[in-house]
């Protein structure tokens, strides 16, 4: 997430692009691998790191803090650059989260909220918020 809002404030792609490696490298286990300990195995679905967001059906088992920062910088990812798949992966995963919902609450927060209607026109307000819902 961080890396997106640096792009959107400095504009250098360099910092996008190092966020689009950041999601796509996540579900090869790699970071599972980097986290070996004798002392405290972590599996890579915990990490959320079992497999690719573009096929990942569930996310049962994993830690729901990881996994709601891995989506969330996957949906600011989206927001920059369009990519179907990944909004495809999103909203399915989305789905799959609200069947496990048993409490109420949201992780939008106020600022974020302002800044995204800050730059939304009239014209873009219908879209956005159909995708802030789907999501």
């Amino acid at each position: 997430m961080a890396l997106i809002e640096l792009y959107r404030e400095v504009g250098d792609r360099r910092y996008l692009d190092l966020a689009s490696f950041f999601v796509s490298v996540r579900g090869r286990g790699l970071v599972a691998q980097a986290n070996k300990s004798e002392a405290f195995p972590v599996p890579p679905t915990y990490l959320v790191d079992h497999e690719p967001i573009a096929n990942m059906s569930d996310f049962a088992g994993s830690h729901a803090v990881r996994a709601l920062y891995l989506f969330t910088g996957a949906t600011d990812l989206y927001l920059e650059t369009g990519d179907a798949v990944l909004w495809n992966a999103l909203k399915r995963l989305w789905r799959r989260a609200l069947m496990k919902t048993y409490i109420t609450g949201g992780f939008l927060g106020l600022g974020m909220m302002t800044r995204l209607l800050a730059r939304t026109t009239s014209s873009q307000m219908t879209e956005r918020t159909v995708r802030l819902v789907l999501l």
